[in-house]
């Protein structure tokens, strides 16, 4: 960000400060804002913004008495108890810059009475593999991953056990696509069990299954990822399902 003074600069931040915590809400993590160094790149100050995870690099000393963390492993000055050592994934790195490259590389500006002044600056990063990394840290089991809805790469995996069902299949995918739900139909040659160890993996929020007694009870299984709840549902229940969900 470039601004002609600090108030600019303070306001340029903490819009960015707030869309990268929206960003992170958006996604579904449970991340923490803490002050940071600002090391080799310099400035006045600096967040950066992390998650939990046991693959992370970083590491911060948490107090449970509190729910704080520290970068220094010491009795908790709020409320004495001595806080664990966590690792952590960091996500995000935001700085304010101030004038230190700009008056390096001679960034300036007139201002509105023609004096001749460096540019303020900000600096603003996220990891976007390391973002992705945190996401799967944080929602997965010992089956594969589980997608939060707003990432996943389909709303639906639809798992066919009879080639004479794709049909059905196919009717039902055009009814939840008018419901702007994406589908990934599994009409592949494998077993069952490869087919569902395969979804689970994947890890799409819901599971649908036409079944082998589908033809003769109309029943269509479900199973919500994340929570492992299982239904038998006809096909006007599915659809007021997923508009409940």
């Amino acid at each position: 960000s470039f601004d002609k003074d600090i108030e600019g600069l303070d306001v340029s931040y903490q819009k960015m400060r707030q869309a990268y915590q929206e960003i992170f809400k958006y996604c579904s993590l449970n991340f923490i804002t803490i002050e940071a160094e600002s090391g080799f790149m310099g400035g006045s100050v600096s967040e950066e913004f992390l998650v939990q995870a046991d693959i992370g690099e970083d590491i911060l000393f948490y107090c449970s008495g509190c729910n704080s963390y520290f970068r220094e492993q010491k009795t908790c000055i709020r409320c004495q108890k001595q806080p664990e050592e966590k690792r952590m994934i960091e996500l995000g790195h935001i700085f304010k810059l101030g004038t230190k490259y700009s008056l390096a590389q001679e960034a300036f500006f007139l201002d509105k009475d023609g004096s001749r002044k460096p540019i303020i600056m900000g600096c603003y990063g996220i990891g976007v593999s390391r973002l992705l990394s945190a996401i799967v840290e944080q929602n997965y089991d010992d089956k594969g991953i589980i997608w939060p809805k707003n990432l996943a790469p389909f709303d639906i995996s639809l798992i066919l056990l009879e080639d004479n069902l794709l049909s059905e299949a196919l009717l039902l995918e055009e009814l939840f696509k008018k419901k702007a739900l994406e589908v990934l139909i599994d009409d592949r040659q494998e077993p069952a069990g490869v087919k569902f160890n395969d979804a689970l993996l994947i890890g799409n929020p819901y599971i649908v299954v036409f079944g082998k007694n589908y033809i003769k009870s109309k029943k269509i299984d479900i199973e919500v990822r994340r929570t492992k709840e299982k239904f038998s549902l006809d096909r006007n229940e599915i659809l007021n399902f997923f508009k409940k969900n």
